[in-house]
This record gives structure tokens, sequence and C-alpha cells, in this order.
């Protein structure tokens, strides 16, 4: 088999029409393992004929071959051969296909040709294609303001148009300028309550730039609908722009919510960005929860409806990485816990120093149980919040200059947080 898509594929050359194009698209499709030496057989052939073959595919075949062998398809002999293609689809991509294969041939695009990946992808934030909302190639780009694009945004963004406002609400969440600033607060304050929250994500995320004290009230009022978990362009603008902390009392409130779906998803934030606050906040609710199904037995999924929300708590609890849980702690939320199974999340955070800390050479920490941190900078946030005196006994690879580079910057942040540090004398891990 190896010796006949070989010869396949050095003949690919001379063959035509549709003998062509079936031999490539073939070959592309012959199994191969990622781990052996070697070589794929899409590989074999050369850039211009998979080019060649690519324009003479149906639709349907470029889009998933495009969407499996995508790097396949960043070299200079495909720039031409796809932008044919973008410019020779209809205007209204009228069907999920045609969406879709315009959203990878512009991803490829923009990595083989950045300056005309950048022309297409803005020409289609201007004059949008498309009926389906997914994939937004536009999420290439940058997320640096594009004053080009503000006229169009911003004339459009008051008019009902049912396929476009979730992707020019996102665009301007990510590009437009202040100069938009009056017709974005126009179309939030007088549109129709709109069903899917990426609108509210990609307005609330430009508020929160322009206007926001506006932005932050605007948060506060979709939270009691939405669930801000679900706006990861608002979430990581409050971040890059440090409003966490008047987010925060936002989030916790929704600990409260009776939607529990919603109130899960709040814990979830405060876990993955909160503050002491968040701890004693979520220590507090899980408190509460308990006290609100004192005396139930034999608690399941299936009898107790606040099951999930329960785990939802404890898995924040225990799981952030910006707090660690004391021993007495941990002891208190079992106590609180009314389901066994969630008892058995939370026992795994138990320990006392000093603790066995293992770091290899893809930086996997281990603190007894918990999951692994798997960068130094994680690792070392992480350890920060023990308390003062806590003692660390490391085992590390020592012929592994990443290992021994990591225990070098824990053994410096030790030595300034009053921490204790002791290398295994079996050093080697893993083994």
């Amino acid at each position: 088999m190896t010796a006949a898509y070989k010869r396949a594929a050095k003949l690919v050359p001379l063959k035509r029409g549709k003998a062509r194009w079936e031999t490539v698209k073939t070959l592309f499709y012959v199994p191969w393992n990622p781990g052996s030496d070697e070589t794929p057989a899409f590989k074999l052939v050369k850039d211009s004929d998979v080019a060649a073959a690519f324009l003479a595919w149906p639709i349907e075949e470029q889009e998933r071959i495009l969407s499996i062998f995508g790097e396949r398809f960043v070299n200079p002999a495909m720039g031409t051969a796809i932008m044919k293609v973008l410019d020779g689809q209809r205007n209204d991509l009228s069907n999920q296909i045609d969406t879709l294969l315009r959203s990878e041939l512009l991803r490829v695009l923009y990595k083989i040709d950045p300056v005309a990946g950048r022309r297409y992808i803005i020409g289609d934030m201007i004059n949008p294609r498309g009926n389906w909302r997914g994939g937004f190639s536009q999420h290439l780009l940058p997320d640096k303001t594009l004053p080009e694009i503000d006229a169009a945004l911003g004339a459009r963004i008051g008019v009902a148009q049912f396929h476009f406002e979730d992707r020019d609400a996102q665009n301007i969440g990510r590009y437009a300028t202040m100069a938009i600033l009056p017709q974005v607060r126009a179309a939030y304050e007088t549109i129709k309550p709109w069903p899917d929250c990426d609108f509210y994500d990609g307005l609330i995320a430009y508020f929160l730039k322009y206007d926001r004290g506006f932005g932050i009230a605007a948060f506060e009022e979709k939270s009691q609908k939405y669930s801000p978990a679900a706006w990861k362009l608002s979430m990581r603008t409050i971040e890059d722009l440090k409003l966490w902390p008047k987010i925060e009392p936002i989030i916790i409130a929704r600990l409260d919510d009776d939607n529990l779906y919603r109130a899960s998803e709040a814990a979830k934030l405060l876990s993955e960005h909160g503050s002491e606050n968040a701890h004693k906040a979520l220590l507090q609710r899980l408190r509460r929860l308990h006290a609100d199904g004192a005396g139930r037995k034999d608690v399941t999924p299936g009898n107790y409806p606040a099951f999930g929300f329960e785990q939802s708590l404890i898995g924040a609890l225990g799981d952030s990485p910006n707090w660690v849980l004391s021993d007495e702690e941990v002891t208190e939320i079992e106590g609180l816990t009314l389901a066994e199974t969630n008892r058995g999340i939370i026992a795994r955070h138990h320990w006392k120093s000093p603790i066995e800390l293992e770091i290899n050479g893809k930086i996997d920490l281990f603190f007894l149980n918990h999951e692994p941190v798997h960068d130094a900078e994680a690792l070392k946030n992480r350890i920060s919040h023990f308390p003062k005196g806590t003692g660390f006994v490391v085992k590390h690879l020592a012929d592994d200059p990443e290992s021994t580079a990591v225990l070098r910057e824990l053994e410096k942040a030790a030595e300034r947080s009053g921490y204790s540090v002791k290398v295994d004398s079996a050093t080697a891990v893993n083994e």
C-alpha cells in the first residue's frame, strides 16, 4: 500500500481532469500514524497540484478537507486558489456549507497572506454574508480598533437584521471605536429582547471600554437573565481593563439566583476570577444551602434538585487557583455537603504540611490528589496561597533542564514568601 500511494503521488502531474483531483483527494484520506516517521501521503503531492485539485473539488469536499487538513494548505500556491474561491462564492452564502467553507478559507488565507486575509475579513464585516452565526472568521484579527468598520456597523446595529445582529455586536465589542457610541447606546436601549446572549456580550464589552458606568449597569441587568460565564468577550474585557473588583459583587449576588444553572455558572466565575471575598461568599452560600436542605437523607441527583448546584459550589471552592482551603475548611465543607458523591469530591483536598510536589518536563504539579498545574506561573500562583511556613517536598527530574529551572524559580518564591522547600534525595520521578 505504501508503494502504491507513493507511486500515485508521483503520477498526479500526468493525470488530467477528474482522475487528477480524485487521486489527490484519495491521497488525503490514506490512513497514517501521526507518531511514525513515515511521511503522510497527502504531503507527497506538490503544493501546485493540491491547489489545482482544490479548485476542482465540490464545495462539500473543499470544506471537509480544509477543516481536517488545514495546515497542509498553508503555502503560497494556495493563496491564489483560495482568493479565487472566495471571489466566486455567492453573496448570500445561502447554506451552512457555504458559510463554513468561507470561514475555513479565510482562516487559511490569513496564515498564508495576512494582508490579503485582513482585506477579505474586513470586507465581510462591512458587507456581511451568510445566515449562520457560528465560526466567525472575523475573530482571527487581533482585538484592536478598526475605524474603517465604524460607519457600516453603526448604521446597521439599530436596524433589525436577524442574520447579522449577533455578528455585528461581537465585532463592535472587539473592533469599533468610541465614534459610534450614540448609535450603539440607542440600539441597546430600544431593541426588543434578543434571544442570543452573544448580542449582549458584544455590546456590554463595548460599553465597558467606552462608557464604563453604563457598561457595568448593563452587565448587572443582563446577568439576571443570561449567564455571564457565556460572555467570553465581556469577561476578557473585564480582565484586560482590571474591572473585576466592580464586577465581583454582581456575580456574588447571582449565587442566590432562582435559576440554579445561572447560580452554578456564577460559582464557576468566582472560582476562576474571584478574590478572598468570593471565597467567603461561596462558603456562606454552601452553608445556606445546607440549612435549606437540613434533614434530607439519601440525597441523589434524582431526588435533590440542588445536587448540581451543590457540586458547583464545592468544585468552585476546592479548585480555585486564587485561594487554598485550609484543612479545617475542607472538613467543614464535608459536613455541609448533603450528597455523598459530592463529599468525595471535596475530600481529596485534605492536606497537611509538608506537601509532596512533583515537577517533570511538562510542569505537572501535584498537591496530593489535586489536579495538575501545567505551567510555572500557575505553579507559583498556587503555592503563594498556602499559609506561610508551609513546607514542600519536591521531586523532580534532575537531568531535565526545564524541571530544574522551575525548581529554582520555586525556591526563589519560597525564600521571598516564607515557605520551606526540600528536595527529595531520590530526585528522579516517573521512572
